[in-house]
């Protein structure tokens, strides 16, 4: 290749006065003692230590900017002339560190249900009930936890965000220990690839905003630390999924008192004739406080804002991993 006649295209290559091998430690301990029958304390490092890692990524083939400013922005005048493009030395000198420290102090607490498989428990309530801002919307209505009754003991800290879980009813059937597949980006105790999502990425809903209704009475609702779905406690008559949602009901559905009720198979759902209310159990979609629409993030790292008047089957077919369907992008 000459610089009348340059590759054209991108070079990436290591740098060698830099081209140590990377290198990455990974080490952890875990110490746990039973103080009595009912109590039980536990403690867990785990660090990580990263060298040589790959890092700096320059494109060294750029025209010199004093040639461009004698008016000799030629391919000949760049450092590498027979190659018309980027050409990317990649440097070995990145490193990284992590470093963490766990507690778990078991309880046992009369009232209390299992607490991720530990009956009862004090675990990780510090960081599980702490506020994080970015997990919840400025729109939204904060609310504090009722801490009487069987919920005091459960960490609890508000977010306005749910995984999508498609379409199909996977809510009334969400029972520990054999979870439902849904159709959707997420699934409870199911692992997809970016493969699997074979709608493909930049198509398919992933996140969306799931805030409180204005004026809802509900105090144990909308937290982000795990996943689960129980009868309000103050509208017992109606389901509250948490850190999850649906895209059957409409956007920004109304919460419907009571729930529709729950038919097999899960995917009928879908069909009005069966299920008409479906489509207005915003307690089961996503929902936010701003005026028009809710915002989402696509698989692909966008986030879009999608109206509350987009037709409910494009909505739908945005929320299938797998469907076959095919969306445009004008029609949202």
């Amino acid at each position: 290749f000459t610089a009348r006649s340059p590759f054209v295209g991108t070079l990436r290559t290591q740098a060698f006065h830099a081209a140590a091998d990377p290198m990455v430690h990974q080490y952890n301990f875990n110490i746990q003692y039973q103080l009595t029958d009912s109590l039980q304390l536990q403690t867990s490092y785990s660090g990580l230590l990263g060298r040589d890692l790959s890092s700096m990524f320059i494109n060294v083939n750029q025209l010199p900017f004093s040639a461009a400013l004698q008016g000799l922005n030629t391919q000949a005048n760049r450092p590498f002339p027979n190659i018309n493009g980027t050409v990317i030395p990649v440097f070995s000198d990145g490193t990284n560190n992590y470093n963490s420290v766990n507690f778990r102090f078991a309880v046992g607490i009369s009232n209390a249900g299992t607490q991720y498989g530990v009956q009862p428990g004090l675990i990780q309530t510090t960081a599980l009930s702490t506020f994080v801002s970015s997990y919840f919307c400025p729109s939204d209505t904060l609310r504090t936890q009722d801490t009487t009754g069987n919920d005091s003991y459960c960490p609890y800290s508000p977010g306005s965000y749910g995984a999508n879980c498609g379409t199909w009813d996977t809510i009334h059937y969400f029972t520990c220990p054999s979870y439902l597949e849904t159709n959707g980006a997420f699934s409870r105790d199911f692992i997809y690839r970016t493969a699997d999502i074979t709608d493909g990425t930049s198509a398919t809903l992933f996140v969306g905003e799931t805030s409180r209704f204005v004026n809802d009475p509900e105090t144990f609702f909308g937290f982000w630390n795990r996943v689960t779905s129980f009868n309000g406690r103050k509208l017992p008559t109606t389901n509250r999924p948490q850190g999850i949602g649906l895209a059957t009901p409409r956007p920004n559905a109304n919460l419907l008192v009571p729930d529709p009720p729950k038919i097999l198979p899960i995917e009928a759902w879908l069909d009005p004739a069966l299920s008409p209310l479906a489509s207005e159990a915003g307690q089961f979609g996503f929902r936010s406080q701003h005026p028009g629409g809710l915002n989402f993030l696509f698989g692909d790292g966008s986030v879009r804002w999608i109206k509350n008047s987009i037709q409910i089957q494009v909505y739908r077919n945005l929320s299938t991993r797998a469907g076959g369907e095919v969306v445009s992008a004008d029609s949202y």
